[in-house]
């Protein structure tokens, strides 16, 4: 080979960019989280989303509501909300959830399900609902868009006050992360023994969880690795050097905060 040809042979082998890398699909397979006010998220990949106590209003000012020109996007279909199609809720409180905003958006929008307690679902069309109370397993699987969808009954915190509340907790798998949604869930080692949650990566809590020895060892046996912390009121100082075993910890309290697991 002469040294011209030499040239261009090296020039081609190392400076053309190189094919696609077929081993390389996380772009494909991210799972984002965006945060919508209080306990509210939005977990997407490229096909679907679901919205966990996404729609509340205003109801006091330690509870941080998602803004008009959140809802805006969510009723005309924009982007983070484009692929929506779940809207998941774990308690009636009105720091969670709002019967106006959720059928506002369904009639906007037919295809949008809800899925939760009867103290939520029985305010819609037997159409419209995914009943998951007393469920404690898997209520929906779509395979097209990798989407598994499981509830379990977990007491709301303070108990004793709150006996009647239906609080779910939701196990979201998309793309194979494993997601859970503790809701206003109480420290009860005991019930989430009981529930069988299995392994998780991570764990969506309101801030009492880390603040607290039993909510922690919650987080550490489901093995999360990363923990995303709401249920935060504006404003609110909170412990940043809060620690959990094996667990990298996010606080969400700006609208629109995200993170890609």
């Amino acid at each position: 080979m002469t040294s011209s040809a030499t040239i261009i042979f090296l020039f081609l082998l190392f400076c053309l960019p190189a094919g696609p890398d077929k081993n390389n699909t996380q772009s494909n397979k991210a799972v984002g989280i965006t945060y919508t006010g209080n306990m509210g998220v939005l977990i997407s990949n490229e096909k679907t989303a679901v919205w966990i106590d996404g729609l509340h209003e205003y109801y006091r000012p330690e509870y941080l509501n998602p803004p008009d020109y959140l809802l805006e996007k969510a009723y005309t279909k924009m982007a983070p909300f484009n692929n929506l199609q779940w809207l998941l809720f774990t308690h009636y409180h009105r720091d969670h959830f709002s019967k106006k905003l959720a059928k506002d958006l369904i009639q906007q929008t037919a295809h949008y399900k809800v899925i939760g307690a009867p103290q939520i679902v029985d305010s819609f069309s037997v159409s419209d609902v995914v009943n998951a109370w007393n469920k404690n397993a898997e209520v929906l699987y779509d395979d097209a868009s990798s989407l598994r969808i499981k509830a379990f009954n977990i007491p709301h915190i303070w108990p004793q006050r709150h006996a009647k509340v239906q609080n779910i907790a939701y196990l979201v798998e998309l793309n194979g992360v494993r997601i859970l949604h503790a809701g206003d869930a109480d420290t009860d080692i005991d019930a989430f023994n009981r529930a069988g949650i299995g392994s998780i990566d991570a764990a969506i809590v309101p801030e009492w969880f880390i603040n607290d020895e039993k909510g922690k060892q919650i987080i550490e046996k489901l093995g999360a690795k990363s923990v995303i912390v709401t249920h935060i009121s504006p404003g609110e100082k909170h412990d940043n050097n809060s620690a959990i075993k094996n667990a990298g910890i996010v606080f969400f309290e700006t609208i629109g905060q995200f993170t890609s697991l």
